[in-house]
This record gives structure tokens, C-alpha cells and sequence, in this order.
């Protein structure tokens, strides 16, 4: 799910990875009103936080923070969900915000991946972490498949540790 593509391995940085994998094609509408329906790569500049112990689990949660109308028409929120990072100590106390990250979303004919890429962190600091457990991805009850089909309030969990 997440990986390393800067310096720290276990420290959330500039261009380190998450990545989701859906058994279907994904209706690119409900992720965004604004995306295309089409099998193209989609690609949108958002904002990705990690929030201290926001999960709840109590470790730390990666979301995206809405986008305005102007990216996704209708209610300008990036409907992908949330990430409990299996962990605490990505952000040690308050909220990260990774400005000018990507989210980009690319389909095939039997499945969709979503690549989150982190962009430049401010607010509060990053910290390595060097310990903890799988990530869980808990999708936003609005996404569908192309024939309509919700994806519901199930989660994903990674089969093993999984840290940037």
C-alpha cells in the first residue's frame, strides 16, 4: 500500500507512494463529479493529510482534504476514504498536509488503481517510524463500479507492515 519513493524509509516525504487496488473498474464519477468516465489515467493535484492518531484505532490516518468545486464539481470532496497507517509517530502531534500531491487513477478492463504521490509537507513535523502494523483502507461509501454497484463500508488490510 504505501512506499518509499524519497530519502527515510518509514518517514512520509515528498513523492513516497499509496496505492489502492479495486477488483472492478471504478466509476471515476463518484470519485470525483468532475473525472472522466472514460479507461484513461485521470489525474488530480489535492491535498493529502496525516493526522495524529485520528484513526480509530488510534493510529495515525491518511485522507484527502476536499478540493473545491472548481477540481470536483458538485461538492468539491475527493470521495477516496481513509487510510489507518497501522502505526502512531508518522506525525507526532496535530496534522501534516502534503500539498501539490497527486491522486491518479488509472483502469484497466477488470480492475482500477488509485496512486496517491505525496507532495511538499507542511505544518506539523514527520517523524520515522520504524515499527507497526498493517495499513487499513476503509473507501468512501459514495465510489461505485462502472455498472453501479457500491462499494460499501468494507476495509482492505495489507497482508503484512506497510510503511513509506
Amino acid at each position: 500500500m504505501a512506499a518509499n519513493g524519497a530519502a527515510t524509509v518509514g518517514k512520509p516525504e515528498l513523492n513516497d507512494t499509496v496505492t489502492v487496488v479495486y477488483s472492478r473498474q471504478m466509476n471515476a464519477s463518484t470519485l470525483c463529479t468532475s473525472a472522466p468516465t472514460q479507461l484513461l489515467p485521470y489525474l488530480m493535484n489535492v491535498s493529502v493529510t496525516i493526522a495524529s492518531k485520528a484513526a480509530a484505532s488510534g493510529n495515525d490516518q491518511l485522507a484527502i482534504s476536499p478540493v473545491g468545486t472548481g477540481t470536483c464539481a458538485g461538492d468539491g470532496i475527493v470521495h477516496f476514504g481513509t487510510v489507518d497507517l497501522g502505526a502512531t509517530g508518522y506525525v507526532p502531534s496535530g496534522t501534516t498536509t502534503f500539498t501539490g500531491s497527486t491522486l491518479s487513477l488509472t483502469q484497466t478492463p477488470i480492475s482500477a488503481t488509485i496512486v496517491i504521490t505525496l507532495g511538499a509537507a507542511s505544518g506539523s513535523a514527520t517523524a520515522q517510524v520504524t515499527s507497526g502494523g498493517a495499513a487499513t483502507y476503509t473507501p468512501d461509501s459514495a465510489l461505485t463500479d462502472t455498472v453501479g454497484n457500491g462499494i460499501g463500508l468494507s476495509s482492505a488490510t495489507t497482508a503484512a507492515t506497510t510503511q513509506f
